[in-house]
């Protein structure tokens, strides 16, 4: 009886250590992930700038205003570059110059360049693959004695686009 209680014991121990790897059991799947093209650009909010001082005999005194930021991020390996030009919402800009310059961690800042409404300036080459946040926007305003006194309200329009 000894020999048959040992020889179910073992048998016992063997279905206990066999059973797990009859029951195993793996499968696998592809997963693709695909990357899309990332070009972003955002700039902070709305600005007034004023001029309003001169020295007698002279043109107004230029205003500098360097409180906006500008934030960008493309993933594309090819060169990018950001422009800038706007466009007259009311007034006039007869006798106005608009400067702007954007700093740039990743890219070339081509320094104050004037914005223009009849063509898109560039203002920052060579973009590759960045992400750059806080950005600064400086821009440079000059008026002649002859501009018309008022709000001239102009959007300034920024574009991340291939170089």
């Amino acid at each position: 009886m000894k020999i048959i209680t040992r020889i179910l014991l073992i048998g016992i121990f063997v279905l206990i250590a066999v059973c797990p790897l009859w029951a195993a059991n793996s499968d696998n799947h592809d997963l693709t992930v695909t990357i899309a093209a990332i070009n972003e650009l955002n700039v902070s909010g709305n600005l007034t700038i004023t001029i309003d001082t001169a020295t007698a005999g002279q043109e107004p005194n230029p205003e500098t205003d360097a409180t906006s930021t500008i934030d960008y991020t493309t993933n594309s390996a090819s060169n990018k570059k950001i422009t800038g030009q706007y466009a007259i919402q009311s007034g006039n800009d007869d006798h106005l110059t608009i400067d702007a310059e954007i700093t740039s961690t990743s890219g070339t800042s081509m320094g104050s360049l004037t914005l223009s409404d009849t063509s898109a300036i560039d203002l920052v080459t060579g973009l590759q693959q960045c992400a750059d946040a806080g950005e600064t926007l400086t821009y440079v305003v000059t008026a002649t004695v002859e501009q018309t006194v008022g709000n001239h309200v102009f959007r300034v329009t920024y574009t991340l686009t291939d170089q």
